[in-house]
């Protein structure tokens, strides 16, 4: 009886099935018609209407059925140029701004239609699309609620990497810099553009596991044959795991490692017990991105200040391509990173400190103003014939000379 009405409703889900049909999609000619068309015939016809133009843009055919999959590049096109602003040309007639609205709402309800929304707008998150910020909306004070930023996580520069990766060990010689950054122009280091995908993720394993190879072999609580004391087990993991993240571990974070150590150690003993800890420490998420979440104290309307540990690492990342030094350290625990002006104080310190290196504050020009891609496109060497005499690092002569430009006004 139940096999019979399991068919049952099995064969009427097949009927109903067979029997439906997809809904048509269908065109919204009457928008196009009404406001699209006179739209383009007012702003863009007298340009665009046929292949004379510089462009090689013509609308005078296009068509109004996107649903179909008809001119999509020619939509998206057409897209971007309002949205951005730069059609119409500045010097002709610029249409209301609800007019723009209408039109690009019509594209993106059809573009959805079709099945093949525009990419413009996820583009528009990207850095390189900051120019293009609509600065009318942005200081028009529409917006009235307090001003933050959102949480983030920066993943570690190669810089940085460089300069830590001696405390992890003597098997740190041998790694391989698993945070490469794009040799394009222009500010590199974006939280939201930078993650640990896979290609990261496998060299920091093939890291870890060098590391913990040679810190097993000094490891006392590997060449025990019999189990380590909670105590002894605990201090271990605390002196590996300050080494590598830059703070104490928590409770659990010290109960979750002692788990790990225990479960491994019954089926492979405690060497490769130990090497597993070391890995997973290695492996922290804290030692792969620096984190900016906002753990301190909420202020009347909801935001969270950095916490102390967090504006440590904000402050030296922002200056240098260390961790904090001693005195921040001290600060963040002493809750004197807390307000704008404890903050003021020690990025004024490490300022005037000529002893701390400083070099995140001269990248950032030579990146935000490209001069130091300059040799690349060197002309002068191939026609004068060669100035040797100034030595083969000639070119990077001026770029040299910028630099010192850039932080003589700096310094006054």
């Amino acid at each position: 009886m139940a096999f019979s009405a399991v068919l049952l409703c099995f064969s009427n889900l097949l009927f109903a099935q067979a029997n439906s049909t997809p809904t048509a999609i269908v065109a919204d000619r009457k928008t196009f018609d009404e406001t699209v068309a006179p739209f383009l015939r007012k702003y863009c016809a007298s340009c665009h209407e046929d292949s004379s133009n510089e462009s090689g843009v013509v609308l005078s055919g296009i068509s109004f059925d996107l649903a179909a999959g008809v001119d999509m590049e020619l939509w998206n096109t057409v897209l971007r140029q309002l949205h951005l602003e730069e059609m119409p040309p500045s010097d002709s007639e610029q249409p209301e701004q609800h007019e723009r609205e209408a039109v690009m709402l019509w594209i993106n309800v059809e573009l959805k239609k079709s099945g093949n929304v525009s990419d413009l707008y996820s583009k528009l998150e990207s850095p390189s699309f900051g120019n293009y910020v609509n600065h009318e909306k942005l200081f028009s004070g529409e917006i009235t609620t307090e001003a933050f930023s959102p949480a983030r996580l920066w993943r570690t520069s190669p810089e940085v990497f460089e300069n830590v990766k001696s405390s992890y060990g003597p098997g740190a010689r041998d790694f391989r810099q698993p945070f490469p950054l794009e040799g394009k122009v222009g500010i590199k280091d974006y939280a939201n553009l930078l993650f640990a995908d896979s290609a990261v993720v496998s060299v920091l394993m093939s890291n870890a596991a060098c590391a913990a190879d040679e810190l097993v072999k000094h490891s006392a609580i590997a060449a025990l044959d019999a189990s380590p004391t909670d105590d002894m087990l605990a201090s271990a993991i605390s002196e590996h795991f300050s080494k590598v993240v830059y703070r104490e571990p928590r409770a659990e974070e010290i109960s979750s490692y002692s788990e790990l150590f225990r479960k491994t150690a019954r089926e492979g003993g405690n060497a490769e017990a130990m090497r597993l800890v070391f890995m997973a420490v290695m492996l922290h998420h804290e030692s792969v991105y620096r984190v900016e979440i906002g753990l301190g104290e909420a202020d009347a309307h909801g935001r969270r200040m950095l916490s102390g540990t967090e504006m440590a690492f904000a402050v030296a990342f922002a200056l240098t391509d260390r961790r904090p030094d001693t005195q921040l350290l001290q600060a963040a625990r002493a809750r004197r990173l807390n307000r704008s002006a404890d903050v003021r104080q020690q990025v004024e310190r490490i300022l005037q400190d000529d002893a701390i290196d400083k070099p995140r504050i001269l990248r950032f020009f030579q990146e935000f103003f490209g001069y130091s891609q300059a040799h690349k496109v060197f002309k002068d060497e191939d026609r004068s014939g060669g100035f040797s005499y100034y030595g083969e690092n000639y070119p990077a002569m001026y770029e040299r000379d910028a630099d010192f430009f850039v932080m003589n006004i700096l310094e006054k």
